[in-house]
């Protein structure tokens, strides 16, 4: 008695072109090769696929889309502006200086800072630059700001070369005392400028309800 092994096609992204044969192959222990045409089968499964992809583009449409605007439209309405002005001194730690036009040096910023709701405290940095053919190549930093009342926040950062000459950029905090904990992945955008090695900027950042109220609220 001949036994059959029935050889099953896998489909995912290539079914279509699976398809295009419309055949299906089964495979004896004996060796006979047999051809079976199943024509049905494709423009079934065609027909299936397709239904199922309109399913699924309804669902995205009346459903998921919904919910994540409202979640945006609702995260957007939450948001407080939340700044900081800071000021500070610039130190040049180390330089390594591999040419005329390629070093690699490490910053200390530090200084003060106030915010608009009446808080006040001290604030520092470390900053990298690798410089490469007059060019910044890599630059980054981590900065620590600690209230009057000891509450403190980490956030870390990097700029490109365009930003570090418009004296712009990005941070994201990373860490922070348990009371600001929420904190933690939300970002603000900060500007700076320098006179000589004298620092003086602002930060903005938007910040859920909660956060700002317990900002508000710190011990003076």
């Amino acid at each position: 008695m001949i036994k059959f092994n029935f050889f099953y096609l896998c489909y995912e992204v290539n079914i279509p072109e699976a398809l295009t044969q419309r055949h299906l192959y089964f495979r004896s222990s004996q060796k006979i090769n047999l051809l079976i045409f199943a024509p049905f089968f494709s423009k079934n499964l065609y027909e299936i696929l397709g239904q199922k992809r309109i399913f699924l583009y309804s669902v995205i449409m009346n459903y998921v889309l919904p919910i994540v605007f409202f979640s945006l439209f609702i995260s957007l309405i939450n948001a407080k502006e939340y700044i900081i002005n800071f000021q500070g001194k610039r130190t040049t730690l180390d330089i390594h200086q591999y040419s005329d036009k390629d070093n690699f040096r490490m910053i200390k910023l530090d200084g003060t800072f106030t915010d608009k709701l009446g808080n006040y405290g001290n604030w520092t940095a470390m900053v990298y630059i690798d410089i490469r053919n007059s060019q910044i190549y890599n630059h980054g930093f981590s900065n620590h700001f600690i209230y009057q009342d000891e509450t403190f926040t980490f956030s870390k950062g990097n700029r490109t070369n365009d930003e570090y000459k418009q004296g712009v950029g990005k941070s994201t905090f990373i860490q922070t005392s348990s009371n600001l904990s929420k904190l933690i992945n939300s970002s603000c955008i900060y500007s700076m400028t320098f006179l000589k090695d004298s620092i003086f900027g602002i930060s903005k950042c938007n910040i859920d309800s909660n956060t700002y109220n317990i900002l508000k609220e710190l011990k003076k």
